[in-house]
């Protein structure tokens, strides 16, 4: 491969990267939380506020099982994008972008953790649903470049985890590595998003053992 192919492959793929993002949300926050909303019937809250087990283990446990789930989907997408560049793969920086993706899909599950321990009502649920991924797009560069986006734009996508995952993919793109600035970023949005699912987690255990006792 010539210099120009080189250049093209590695655009290609960040660019395949960049959108999995997308897709990555679209398909958690629509299949994974929303299957979540739906099973938290009265039923399964006054079980789950009755159980022994303590607010963070229920928390992980959740956390790791989605984990599982969304594991089994990148790793699919992954393999499709190595069939892709099956060729040039070994120059190709795919291990880096592969953490990226999971660090991510992580943060993604963390935020609709605490999406479904907040929201009380379905439809508030599927409206975020529809716009959240799509909005997240447009403004933190995978469907335009960040640097093709207005200033004001991208000081707004700061303050969402999409801008971080976007940057990290540009960054290895042109170093080869793993961008560990914005991966850490994505890991405190990841550590806040859980923090706050596990405290309203708490509130509705609390609400629902007080509804409970009385019934």
């Amino acid at each position: 491969m010539n210099r120009e192919e080189d250049t093209s492959t590695a655009a290609g793929l960040k660019y395949f990267f960049n959108f999995l993002g997308w897709a990555i949300f679209s398909l958690i926050i629509n299949s994974i939380g929303w299957a979540l909303f739906e099973l938290n019937n009265e039923r399964l809250r006054i079980r789950t506020a009755v159980s022994p087990v303590s607010n963070m283990r229920f928390a992980f446990e959740n956390f790791a099982a989605q984990l599982t789930v969304v594991a089994l989907f990148l790793a699919v997408l992954i393999a499709f994008a190595a069939l892709m560049y099956r060729e040039p793969i070994r120059t190709l920086p795919l291990a880096s972008y592969t953490l990226n993706a999971a660090v991510y899909a992580a943060v993604v599950l963390s935020a609709v953790f605490m999406l479904n321990a907040a929201l009380k009502k379905g439809a508030v649920m599927g409206i975020v649903g529809t716009v959240l991924p799509l909005s997240l797009a447009f403004i933190s560069g995978i469907f335009l470049d960040q640097e093709l986006l207005p200033k004001s734009i991208t000081t707004l996508a700061q303050v969402f985890p999409t801008y971080y995952y976007v940057r990290a993919n540009t960054f290895t793109e042109r170093m080869l590595r793993p961008d560990w600035n914005n991966i850490g970023m994505q890991l405190l949005f990841l550590l806040l998003y859980f923090t706050l699912g596990v405290y309203f987690s708490k509130l509705n255990r609390i609400r629902n053992k007080i509804e409970f006792v009385q019934k």
